[in-house]
């Protein structure tokens, strides 16, 4: 079991503010600059179903005392993004060594999966922003509770046919993500053809490249990379393809989606992918459905595009963005892009009345479905994308009998979550 932590960002744009009459505060201008330096879990290793605590430590980078500004100074803290707790900040006096480790008691019960923790310093801005900065007072992290998550691997690989040797120049340059462990040295494995496995350095920021020459060959050479962990039972793989292509002025950009499903696919799937030049000037969208048989497979698809040029990809998914790339593409090379779905959520949808009664027999309308409500109101469930970022929330739309339209309010979906979205019919 492991415990371990990422840094999603320590800076926001803006601080929240509130007033509460609860907190009197007779503010007075000083330079008093709480400064949030660290935050981590107590115990470090919880068990589910563990009271878990907040540890933040806190320094006064001013010249005055906290309290010879404001009588109060409060913390907040946030769990998945629910306010859990406000307490009150002890005076702290200026410089490192008077320093503080400050415990917020236990605030949640640990279970499984993936939280995001955050502290706000001065939660109420009761010290003046004239003595405070409030871009060092919020600090964010993701810790892993249970079993450690594996690492995943995104990478490129880039084949160059040389007709006087007869052979193909293979280069695969990728990353490694982990929110739990850090990379090991040799934690790549690669093998091309079923040969031998090579062990490929993995630098400290998970970066790893690969090159090498190859016999040309008129079938299709699997390339299996391997992504081994600590942790039995652990590790990954990922397939990719060496084409018989044999370019004299063209090259092609592919895209191979990693582990696709019946509901995600190139065959099956509604993607669009989006081509621009380095200064982002469009230069052609492709509808997957329109490709011919020999640009699209059930995992990958080419793309023809003229060579020493740069281009940027965007590649959606049933209306997401799931996917970009930058990369150069020289005469005569082909360069395949690693594509990962994430896990699929459910979600179902369930149509009220004003009089908070079901309605049967209503439309609801998304992105790529079309669902009706049962005599309980409710729809089948629905795959969705989890969303990626706060700025894409999905709605949707729904058609009652007598022709009236009502729309969900924004909703969001995490990774492998089933959720019920409740529509009511307003007066």
């Amino acid at each position: 079991m492991n415990a371990s932590f990422v840094i999603i960002t320590t800076l926001f744009l803006a601080i929240i503010f509130s007033s509460f009459t609860t907190f009197s505060s007779a503010q007075r201008i000083g330079s008093a600059d709480v400064l949030l330096s660290e935050i981590y879990i107590e115990p470090a290793d919880p068990q589910p179903g563990d009271p878990v605590s907040i540890q933040s430590i806190i320094y006064n980078a001013g010249i005055d005392s906290t309290k010879s500004v404001t009588d109060v100074v409060t913390v907040g803290y946030f769990v998945n993004g629910d306010l859990l707790k406000i307490a009150e900040l002890p005076n702290i006096e200026p410089g490192v060594k008077n320093g503080i480790l400050l415990s917020s008691g236990p605030v949640f019960t640990a279970t499984e999966g993936n939280h995001v923790i955050t502290v706000i310093l001065n939660y109420h801005d009761t010290l003046s922003h004239l003595t405070d900065n409030s871009a060092n007072n919020i600090v964010q992290r993701m810790f892993s509770i249970g079993d450690p998550l594996p690492s995943t691997a995104l990478f490129e690989i880039f084949q160059e046919y040389d007709s006087h040797t007869k052979m193909q120049d293979i280069t695969i340059n990728g990353n490694l993500s982990s929110p739990d462990m850090k990379f090991l040295p040799n934690q790549v494995k690669l093998t091309i053809d079923n040969s031998n496995q090579h062990a490929i350095p993995v630098d400290q920021d998970g970066s790893f490249s690969f090159s090498k020459s190859i016999l040309s060959s008129d079938k299709i050479i699997p390339v299996i990379v391997t992504v081994e962990e600590n942790y039995p039972l652990l590790g990954s793989s990922y397939t990719a393809s060496i084409y018989p292509i044999q370019l004299e002025s063209d090259s092609i950009l592919s895209f191979q989606i990693q582990n696709p499903t019946e509901f995600y696919n190139f065959q099956d799937s509604l993607v669009i992918i989006v081509i621009y030049d380095e200064l982002y000037n469009e230069i052609k969208k492709i509808n997957t459905a329109n490709l011919s048989p020999s640009e699209k497979y059930y995992d990958t698809v080419l793309v023809t595009l003229p060579g020493e040029t740069t281009y940027i990809a965007e590649v959606y998914l049933d209306g997401r963005f799931i996917h970009a790339v930058k990369t150069h593409l020289k005469e005569n090379m082909i360069s395949t892009s690693s594509i990962l779905i994430p896990d699929t959520s459910k979600v179902q949808f369930q149509v009220l009345a004003s009089n908070e009664e079901p309605v049967s027999g209503a439309t609801v309308f998304g992105e790529n479905f079309t669902l009706t409500t049962n005599e309980n109101g409710f729809t089948d469930w629905v795959n969705f994308l989890p969303t990626v970022n706060d700025n894409d929330p999905y709605t949707v739309t729904t058609i009652l009998a007598n022709g009236k339209i009502i729309s969900s309010d924004p909703f969001f979906v995490k990774y492998g979550e089933q959720k019920i979205i409740q529509m009511v019919e307003k007066e």
